[in-house]
C-alpha cells in the first residue's frame, strides 16, 4: 500500500524503484508545486533510491510551475546518479512536455530531458531490465 506521509504524493517501492504518485490534479501555482518538489526530493532522499517513476494518473493539467518543480527535481536527481521516467501522461501534458521540448524519441537531437513510459508497471519494468549491449 502507498505510503502517504506527504500531502501532495503517495510513494511506495516496487521492484527496487521507488514510485511517487503525485495525488495533485492541477501542477500550476509555485507554493504548491515547490512544496511538491521539496517532497519528492525527501521520498528519494529518505528511500535512497536511484530509480523513479513519477506516476502523474492523477494529474490532468500542468503550468509553468510544475514544469519548473519536474525539472528541478530532475536536476537534483540526476546530480545524485539517478534515473527516472514519468508515466501516465494525459493528452495535455504529453503536448505540453512534448512543445517545451522536453519529451520526445529517446535519441533525439537534442536529446529528451524525460523518459516516458505508458504506465507505471512499463516504466518500472524499463528501469529494472539491464540495458542491452
Amino acid at each position: 500500500m502507498p505510503e502517504s506521509r506527504f500531502q501532495h504524493l503517495q510513494h511506495f517501492m516496487d521492484q527496487d524503484v521507488l514510485v511517487l504518485m503525485l495525488t495533485l490534479s492541477e501542477l500550476s501555482d509555485d507554493d504548491t508545486t515547490n512544496k511538491l518538489r521539496q517532497e519528492m526530493q525527501a521520498a528519494v532522499s529518505t528511500a535512497g533510491a536511484k530509480r523513479v517513476v513519477v506516476d502523474l494518473e492523477r494529474t490532468s493539467y500542468i503550468a509553468s510551475p510544475g514544469i519548473r518543480a519536474l525539472l528541478g527535481f530532475r536536476r537534483h536527481f540526476v546530480e545524485q546518479g539517478g534515473r527516472l521516467i514519468l508515466c501516465h501522461l494525459n493528452d495535455l501534458i504529453r503536448d505540453v512536455l512534448n512543445t517545451a521540448r522536453l519529451i520526445g524519441v529517446t535519441g533525439s537531437s537534442p536529446p529528451v530531458l524525460f523518459e516516458t513510459a505508458p504506465d507505471r508497471a512499463s516504466g518500472i519494468a524499463y528501469l529494472t531490465v539491464p540495458p542491452a549491449h
